[in-house]
């Protein structure tokens, strides 16, 4: 079976073997794993807010900052930062860097 990401890349690749423009396809397959991590996003709002009254920044940490159930590379996008740049600011991005930076970046936005 071929995967999106499978096909991106072949189609990338064969695009610059030939010396062709690749970036519409790099763009799309960006634009695709946005929209996934957005409607994923919201669906976990709106889950959380069927449980809660209020939507505040404690409510936000408690489901998406301090919840065992969301990753932690998760963390660190819903903090405001990613692996890539803890990497380059920290170098390394072991779960306990990622977790604690995500931390610490969420209470310096608050």
């Amino acid at each position: 079976m071929t995967t999106f990401e499978k096909e991106v890349i072949e189609d990338t690749v064969n695009k610059l073997i030939q010396g062709n423009d690749y970036r519409n396809g790099v763009v799309n397959a960006i634009n695709i794993f946005f929209l996934d991590f957005a409607i994923d996003f919201f669906k976990k709002i709106i889950s959380a807010k069927i449980k809660e009254k209020n939507i505040n920044l404690a409510w936000y940490k408690k489901y998406f900052i301090d919840s065992d159930t969301i990753s932690s590379d998760d963390k660190a996008i819903f903090a405001g930062m990613n692996k890539k740049t803890i990497t380059n600011i920290y170098g390394s991005a072991t779960k306990k860097i990622v977790i604690d930076v995500a931390n610490a970046n969420f209470e310096y936005l608050t």
